[in-house]
C-alpha cells in the first residue's frame, strides 16, 4: 500500500525509531568500535527523504547528460552516487510500504480529472448573466 503525498502531514504524528550502530573511536581500545544509537523520526519525514533522494539522483543523471564534456571520473562518480541514492531510497520505501511511482500516477490522474478544458459551463453562465441584465456594463 502506498501513501499519498497529501497524507504526509498526517504521517508526521506517527513516530518511528531507527536503530543503528554508529562508528566510534575509543582511545582505550584500539580499532573501531560500534555503539548503539537511535534516530526518532516519522513516516512523513522518511517519505520526503525517499522522494528527495530519487529526485536528486534524477538531477544528477540530467546534469551528466547535459554536460558531455564532463571528465570520466566526475561522470562515473555522479553515476555511482545516483545509484546509491536510488538504492537507499528503495530500501526505505520498501520498509515503509511506499510506492513512489504508484503515488505519482495517482497524482497525475487526479490532476487530469481536475483540469477543465471545457469552457461550456463558463460560457453558458456568462450568457445567462447577460440575458438577465447582470452581465451588462454600466
Amino acid at each position: 500500500m502506498s501513501q499519498e503525498w497529501l497524507d504526509i502531514e498526517a504521517l508526521d504524528i506517527k513516530e518511528v525509531a531507527i536503530d543503528y550502530y554508529k562508528r566510534t573511536h575509543n582511545e582505550d581500545r584500539p580499532g573501531v568500535t560500534f555503539t548503539h544509537a537511535t534516530i526518532q523520526s516519522c513516516e512523513g519525514d522518511l517519505i520526503l527523504a525517499v522522494n528527495a533522494m530519487v529526485d536528486y539522483a534524477d538531477l544528477m543523471d540530467r546534469h551528466r547528460a547535459a554536460h558531455p564534456e564532463m571528465g570520466a571520473f566526475e561522470a562515473a562518480t555522479r553515476e555511482y552516487y545516483a545509484g546509491r541514492y536510488r538504492t537507499i531510497a528503495a530500501k526505505l520505501a520498501a520498509a515503509l510500504g511506499y510506492d513512489r511511482e504508484a503515488t505519482l500516477e495517482r497524482c497525475r490522474r487526479r490532476q487530469e480529472k481536475q483540469r477543465t478544458d471545457d469552457i461550456g459551463e463558463e460560457a453558458l453562465t456568462l450568457l445567462a448573466a447577460r440575458g438577465n441584465g447582470k452581465g451588462k456594463k454600466p
